[in-house]
């Protein structure tokens, strides 16, 4: 068939476009029109289900109004107001909580009831603020507020109030009945109540309050027939309103100690029933809280983790898996629970103090203070929490002057609390106010005048400061105190050191023996003292005794320098090896070895001793620590005789001890460029930046690797998003080269000033600095720069090696004195001795200079100029 072919012209198309968007504006404003219509109808369904009791049909209607009208704030009302009547203040929160700050006026005064609720009460006191304060409903929620907060007198002066206005209000009446009895006054209470009851005989909630009153006053009888009465009095509803559960549970609890147990479990039943969920978790937590509180810590955390599985919303589990999980020394799986379980209004002190200590030991001092201002709003109070407040503004800034003033409030509340004095004392001491903080201390000793740890931190800031003589009274002064405490002697020892009185140690170190015999910290410091005094015997015994008391480092040290200073080395280690294969749980004797055999270059020991140290568990800090130097230093070994894959293996089992290392991971990255496995370096540089804190070395490693590759846009990209992070030497350098590699002088020389403002008082980019006024010929400059760079830094061996060629240049005599500093500092570099050999070939020692540039060629065998260098001189 053949397609007839039409023709439109402009007119007819202009036309017919007008056509289709007209007919789109009208589809749309029928549409608009259309579910307006359907929210209302919803709506008003809603309320009559919610009139019937049927919440569960109302919850659906007011979901279809907030389908139908998203952007009006009344669906989400209507929900929040079923929530309430069912007690679900937190479904409350989480519908309204988002929709404040454009619907403030209309959502305040649910979402502050919600609040007030859960003992949020910081956030309805700032909500209230939206609305008129003086409506009786913001009014008393103002009152349950202050009741919350435990001011009475102010909540039951606004009930006196409002009740002035409305005597016969029941809801009011009854709010001011339950502040009566919380406050413990129970008659005044009770006849409240009767009154209340004799105006509204059937009041379900007056009945609810009479039966806790006659079952807290053991009249268990007339409990029953009050709760009963209420219970006929509530409406029948399809989800439990919390009066009636509340009805139910309380009903259930008289006819157990009634001893009318299958009565009672008819409305246990019914509760459990009603929420089964709920009934389930509930059950669940009370078992593994049982479980807790009897020491079956494990089973606990077992049951919780299941808990929280199934019911990911359950606070109260998550936070005391937070608080196991702290417990046994899990901080940062404690730190992630307590963070997204806690609430700064509602959970303890204790919770939040502890949460707050657990962010500190994860090095977050930022969230842990954020945490504490917020809890703080609500109990300014707060002992704890002002303390843990104080130290956590001391984590960040130790001249925190708001820190101080939180600890002393701390101790204001509670003056127990005698440590705080040690922390202000520090305090005062960062800010130079010596004096503010010895009395700090002095304060503390008059309330804990033995405690140790205030004498150690008194005596330690006094030496600090150099007041040697106050520091002596001082001791001498807890010696008066406590002549028979051999601590006392021990801070005594250390004063005496820090005088250079070593016969005064000695005698105090005897002294705490003579009370203690077995004192390690005094045979120990007295096998140091020994070893000073070269008296190799009496320092082997003293450290023999250390050791067989309680296995030190220090001890096994000690005592191998003491064997060795008397040529019996290889004797006490021989000694400690076969002691090592009979106690394969002796961590830290294998990993004192492991070091040992490491400094010897004995690296096949050192590696057999790291890795039976770090099988026993759990694994010390030293063990770990040693063990990844050894693996460390062995993979960099491999890696530079070209086995990689060993290499590999060895960074592996470092990295499997400290994963989260940047260290390590950039030896990975390093390795992993030397194969050319540029994917695999970069997606390590992606892990290492999408770690928290870890952008910096993210950008930094990426910019190396586009280095290796010779991407110069790439690399100075990532590299200057790595400088304008955080400006450190280590950054600039690469940096700086990179820019020069890449032939962008100007820039390079402008990164060089910027080097030197950011960071004054690195030597680095003067060095940098210096080198390119050098190739300029620019020598007077260029010696300045090279000079300042030395003042800063002077073990700078490359900045002092470039000067002595420039002095060689230019017949400064001083070229030979530098080149022999730079190589005192870094006697294995082949540039510098080949610097200095080249010097003292020309202008001092030829033999010297020869067996300088010797020893430089045999480090740098592909090195041309060195080679030069060495066969110029031999031909000299």
């Amino acid at each position: 068939m053949k397609i007839p072919n039409f023709r439109v012209s402009a007119k007819n198309i202009v036309y017919t476009a007008l056509l289709s968007a007209s007919l789109i504006i009208i589809g749309c404003g029928d549409q608009t029109a259309d579910n307006a219509k359907q929210a209302e109808i919803h709506q008003k369904t809603a309320a009559s289900y919610i009139q019937q009791g049927q919440y569960r049909a109302a919850i659906i209607e007011a979901r279809n109004v907030i389908k139908y009208s998203p952007d009006s704030v009344q669906g989400h009302l209507l929900l929040a107001s079923i929530y309430n009547k069912l007690g679900n203040s937190f479904g409350t929160i989480n519908i309204l909580e988002p929709l404040l700050t454009d619907n403030a006026k209309d959502i305040s005064l649910p979402l502050a009831t919600a609040y007030a609720a859960v003992g949020k009460y910081q956030s309805a006191i700032n909500t209230l603020k939206n609305i008129d304060q003086q409506s009786t409903a913001a009014q008393l929620i103002q009152a349950r507020i202050e009741a919350g907060l435990k001011n009475t007198k102010e909540a039951e002066q606004i009930y006196t109030d409002l009740l002035a206005k409305d005597a016969g209000n029941a809801a009011i009446t009854i709010e001011l009945i339950k502040l009566q009895l919380q406050s413990g006054e129970q008659q005044k209470a009770i006849s409240t109540l009767n009154t209340l009851l004799q105006q509204r005989p059937n009041n379900p909630q007056a009945l609810f309050l009479k039966a806790q009153a006659a079952y807290f006053s053991n009249d268990l009888n007339s409990a029953e027939d009050y709760l009963t009465q209420a219970l006929q009095n509530l409406r029948e509803t399809d989800l439990m309103e919390p009066l009636k559960g509340k009805v139910l549970s309380q009903l259930a609890q008289t006819l157990t100690e009634l001893g009318r147990t299958s009565e009672s479990l008819i409305y246990t039943k019914l509760l459990a029933e009603a929420n089964p969920e709920a009934h389930k978790a509930r059950q669940q937590f009370n078992e593994a809280l049982g479980l807790y509180q009897s020491g079956e810590v494990e089973k606990a955390e077992e049951l919780l983790i299941k808990i929280y599985q199934d019911y990911p919303s359950n606070n109260i589990s998550g936070m005391l898996l937070g608080m196991i999980n702290l417990q046994q020394g899990d901080i940062e799986e404690a730190g992630e629970l307590l963070e997204d379980n806690i609430d700064a209004e509602t959970s303890s002190s204790q919770v939040i103090s502890s949460t707050a200590l657990t962010q500190l030991r994860l090095n977050k001092p930022e969230k842990a203070v954020a945490l504490l201002e917020k809890a703080l709003l609500s109990r300014p109070e707060d002992a704890s929490i002002q303390a843990v407040y104080g130290l956590a503004l001391l984590n960040i800034d130790n001249t925190d002057t708001r820190a101080a003033l939180a600890l002393q409030k701390a101790l204001a509340i509670d003056p127990s609390r005698h440590k705080l004095h040690t922390i202000l004392a520090s305090h005062f001491l960062a800010l130079g106010k010596n004096q503010q903080a010895y009395a700090q201390y002095n304060t503390a000793l008059g309330k804990v005048p033995a405690d140790r740890t205030v004498r150690d931190s008194y005596l330690r800031a006094l030496l600090q400061n150099g007041e040697q003589e106050k520091a002596l009274q001082l001791v001498n002064s807890f010696i008066q105190q406590s002549p028979e405490d051999p601590s006392v002697y021990l801070q005594a020892t250390g004063v005496h050191l820090a005088n250079k009185d070593q016969a005064a140690a000695e005698k105090s170190l005897n002294k705490t023996l003579s009370l203690a015999p077995n004192n390690v910290p005094a045979l120990l410091g007295l096998g140091r003292l020994q070893l000073i005094n070269q008296q190799w015997s009496k320092s082997t015994e003293s450290f023999r005794k250390a050791v067989a008391e309680n296995p030190s480092a220090a001890g096994y040290k000690g005592l191998i320098t003491a064997q060795q200073a008397q040529k019996q080395g290889d004797k006490i280690i021989s000694e400690l090896t076969a002691e090592a294969t009979t106690t394969p749980d002796n961590a830290i004797l294998h990993t004192v070895l492991a070091e040992y055999f490491a400094r010897e270059n004995q690296a096949d020991m050192a590696l057999k001793y790291a890795d039976s140290a770090i099988a026993t568990k759990p694994v010390s800090n030293y063990a770990s620590n040693t063990a990844i130097t050894i693996y460390r230093s062995l993979s960099k070994r491999l890696l530079a005789s070209g086995d990689i894959d060993r290499a590999r293996k060895r960074l592996a089992a470092a990295l499997e001890l400290a994963p989260s290392n940047n260290a390590l991971l950039g030896d990975l990255i390093d390795l992993e460029l030397q194969s050319k496995n540029y994917s695999e370096a970069t997606n390590i540089a992606d892990q290492i930046e999408l770690a928290e804190q870890g952008e910096l070395a993210g950008k930094y490693f990426k910019g190396k690797i586009f280095v290796a590759q010779q991407q110069w846009p790439e690399a100075i990209s990532n590299l200057k998003a790595a400088w304008e992070i955080s400006p450190t030497d280590r950054v600039g350098s690469l940096y700086y080269r990179t820019l020069k590699k890449a032939g962008d002088q100007e820039q390079a020389s402008k990164l060089l000033d910027s080097w030197i403002n950011a960071l004054p008082q690195s030597s680095t980019p003067l060095t940098f600095k210096a080198l390119e006024l050098h190739q300029k010929d620019s020598h007077k400059a260029a010696a300045d720069y090279y000079n300042q760079a030395i003042s800063l830094n002077p073990s700078d061996a490359m900045a002092l090696n470039n000067l002595a060629w420039l002095y060689f240049e230019t017949d400064n005599p001083a070229a030979l004195e530098t080149a022999r500093k730079a190589t005192t500092l870094a006697p294995g570099n082949p540039a510098i001795l080949d610097t200095y050999g080249w010097i003292e070939v020309n202008k001092g020692d030829k033999a010297k200079g020869l067996a300088a540039l010797k020893k430089a060629a045999e480090l740098a065998p592909g090195n041309q100029e060195i080679s030069d260098h060495y066969q110029s001189a031999k031909s000299l």
